[in-house]
């Protein structure tokens, strides 16, 4: 299943489509929680940051603003939703109706691969499931193949 919402550029209040702006491009992680929560889980990122990029990984964070601003950015490829509601309501259900899922990794088609509760461990939900995939199977073998280089920074998911 393919999900989607708008988002808009930083500053010029342009829509842009998230999964047309990520489809084929990038294999997202949505995560909400606690500032701690979030924190933890970016700092982690960080430190296995070029694993994650040479995955096309990027970060959307769900926190209320006044949060976002205290977030140390310490990945990279960090974009901001300012609707957690929506975020939770289509990436992070949990369908046998027990709470809302933490954090969901999203592939290049824009669907929820995997998905689950903070902490996240990298290697093991992120990094494996990852690796496992067709399309990265494909990047793997292709000796040509090269990360997608772009950071989306400074874009609003709303």
């Amino acid at each position: 299943m393919a999900l989607g919402f708008g988002m808009r550029r930083g500053g010029t209040g342009e829509p842009v489509d998230f999964v047309g702006e990520t489809r084929w491009r990038y294999r997202p992680i949505v995560i909400q929680g606690s500032l701690a929560e979030v924190q933890a889980a970016l700092d982690a990122a960080a430190k296995i940051e070029e694993d994650l990029k040479e995955r096309n990984v990027q970060f959307v964070v769900a926190l209320p603003s006044a949060d976002q601003v205290k977030l140390q950015k310490t990945f990279d490829c960090v974009w901001f939703a300012s609707s957690a509601d929506k975020i939770t309501a289509i990436y992070l259900r949990n369908d046998d109706g027990k709470k809302p899922h933490q954090w969901a990794l999203v592939g290049y088609d824009g669907s929820v691969k995997a998905a689950g509760s903070l902490p996240i461990d990298f290697a093991k939900e992120i990094m494996a499931k990852i690796d496992t995939m067709p399309m990265r199977k494909d990047e793997m073998a292709d000796k040509k193949f090269k990360p997608t280089a772009e950071c989306i920074l400074g874009k609003e998911i709303g």
